[in-house]
């Protein structure tokens, strides 16, 4: 629910400056299938590693769950970069959203990793300000940054990136606090 406020949001944001139609349809797009994307590849590692989190809390091996992150980052980082950089390849995109997109896509890998060990230490209050915080600056970045440079879609989507940015920092944060 929260991400498609994110998503409206930001194109309301984009109509408010003045990007046109197509421009917000390519916006919409390129997040919708960065989202989806890292949804389907995380998803893969999804029940084996709640299933591990869950154990290693179970069996008070507390210092086990965070070294497993960087492990599990470690994987399915270059796959990632490897299967979206083909597709984005293929997309028929400008080689400056080739790049922004790419880079959300592999945040959004670590977000979506990092919300699996959140949720088995049950820091739902985390993940939901740190979400809220993401969406605000966003909102934020977008206005000033289109005020400033005029709206384009980069602005947009630099915008974007710079909120789950915040919210991988936080959300690392508060997995990293409740390790100790």
């Amino acid at each position: 629910l929260l991400g498609v406020c994110f998503l409206m949001g930001i194109g309301f944001i984009g109509q408010f400056f003045g990007l046109d139609a197509h421009q917000r349809e390519l916006l919409n797009a390129m997040i919708t299938y960065a989202l989806l994307g890292s949804l389907v590849l995380t998803g893969y590692v999804s029940l084996t590693l709640s299933r591990y989190i869950s154990d290693m809390l179970y069996t008070k091996q507390e210092k086990r769950v965070m070294p497993s992150l960087k492990g599990v980052l470690a994987l399915l980082l270059p796959l990632s970069a490897l299967l979206y950089g083909s597709f984005l390849l293929a997309a028929g995109i400008s080689i400056g959203e080739i790049i922004l997109n790419f880079l959300f896509f592999m945040e959004l890998v670590v977000v979506w990793t990092e919300m699996h060990y959140m949720t088995a230490i049950k820091d739902y209050k985390g993940i939901l300000l740190s979400y809220l915080l993401a969406i605000l600056l966003s909102f934020l970045a977008a206005a000033l940054g289109c005020r400033l440079f005029g709206v384009r879609l980069e602005v947009l989507l630099l915008s974007v990136i710079l909120g789950y940015s915040v919210m991988m920092i936080l959300n690392y944060h508060h997995a990293v606090a409740e390790d100790h």
